[in-house]
């Protein structure tokens, strides 16, 4: 799964530094919870975005339900309680999803 922040440069042309790393340590921080309460774990953060893996260690017949599931709840949750009061109705992101298969000889 992989989740971006859209108008992040816009948004920080805007905002001043320290503003700007707040919001993005609370949505780091955010993504995070959910994407464990979906059995999936940050494979990275890379600028505004996260990469989220599922069925890694553990895994899960439904991996991709889960994280569905776990889009479904980021988008439900983020902005009403957490962003909207430091950045308005500039905050946006978007989620997209590919669901593939690996087999790893130890």
């Amino acid at each position: 799964m992989f989740c971006d922040v859209t108008g992040s440069t816009e948004l920080g042309e805007q905002l001043d530094p320290e503003s700007m790393r707040k919001i993005m340590a609370r949505y780091f921080d955010a993504m995070r919870g959910t994407l464990e309460r979906h059995a999936g774990s940050v494979e990275k953060s890379i600028g505004d975005a996260v990469m989220a893996v599922f069925g890694i260690p553990q895994l899960h017949e439904d991996d991709a339900l889960r994280a569905v599931r776990a889009a479904a709840d980021r988008s439900s949750r983020e902005r009403p309680q957490r962003f909207a009061a430091t950045s308005g109705d500039r905050w946006r992101s978007a989620s997209s999803m590919r669901s593939t298969s690996a087999s790893v000889d130890r």
